[in-house]
């Protein structure tokens, strides 16, 4: 069922709505605060507006997880604009699905997700954003095979947004099938040079595989996009014997600190370059 079928919304409101979905699809910094101001601007004008209160709730939940707002701020206001929506519409599937993604990202309530997401499916199952987190749902559960049919259905959904394309690399990646993941990353990269996330995912395949210098590049690249992933930055500076220019990045980081956010991955991958249990710290 279409948005418009469900109930007539106010044109204005409406429009910031799109123009909010639009900048959602793209995961810059730039883009995530055009988003939140569009679907913010969509609820003022219509304070019934349900899928708008969606809509700002999963982008809440994206940038927490991707790192480009701190989760003590995001998450707090992803899951009151989840209780705006279904208060509003119980049935609605877009809340249905930024709940399922909010229960398993943060209450790490795999069961109730897994009630969500497939209620999320049979109200509306052509939901490529739903289909993106629940292959991720899945390749944490274990369930490798099926994950990347999902990530594969999300961008057939919707080619146009390069993240799907990197969210099949990623879902090979964690599933350890690197030289696929390589494919799916690169393209997405491809579709959009500021794909953040798909870089920094594809600096860890060239890494592994030792390719050093095209990995340090991919992550300097992430970093211009999205500064809160300077921490990986500095850790590679530090593993390519850089000191200089890896306590110079460590200390923007440090300043970044009360006003950023080191996103989940980042701080797994520079943990991973550091080695367990060393502080970037303590390599300086």
């Amino acid at each position: 069922v279409s948005l418009a079928a469900r109930r007539a919304v106010n044109p204005k409101a409406m429009e910031a709505y799109l123009r909010g979905m639009d900048h959602r699809s793209r995961t810059t910094v730039e883009s995530a605060g055009q988003a939140i101001e569009y679907f913010e601007r969509a609820v003022a004008i219509d304070s019934t507006f349900a899928e708008a209160y969606a809509a700002l709730a999963f982008a809440y939940i994206v940038y927490a997880w991707v790192g480009i707002m701190p989760a003590e701020e995001a998450v707090p206001k992803a899951k009151l604009n989840i209780d705006r929506a279904l208060a509003l519409d119980p049935n609605l599937p877009e809340a249905i699905g930024a709940l399922a993604d909010y229960k398993y990202s943060y209450e790490a309530d795999s069961a109730a997700a897994e009630q969500l997401f497939q209620r999320t499916f049979a109200l509306d199952p052509n939901l490529a954003a739903f289909h993106n987190s629940y292959a991720f749902f899945l390749a944490i559960e274990g369930d490798c095979g099926k994950a990347v049919s999902e990530a594969k259905l999300a961008h057939m959904l919707d080619p146009l947004n390069a993240a799907y394309a990197g969210g099949i690399g990623i879902i090979f990646l964690d599933c350890f099938m690197s030289d696929s993941a390589l494919v799916y990353l690169t393209r997405a990269i491809a579709e959009d040079s500021a794909e953040a996330y798909s870089r920094l995912y594809r600096s860890s395949v060239y890494a592994t595989g030792g390719r050093y210098r095209e990995a340090l590049r991919d992550v300097e690249i992430a970093v211009a996009v999205n500064e809160n992933h300077k921490a990986l930055l500095a850790a590679w500076y530090v593993n390519t014997g850089d000191t200089a220019r890896a306590k110079r990045v460590f200390g923007e980081v440090v300043s970044l600190a009360p006003r950023g956010y080191w996103s989940p991955t980042t701080l797994a991958a520079a943990s991973y370059w550091l080695g367990k249990g060393v502080r970037l710290e303590s390599a300086l």
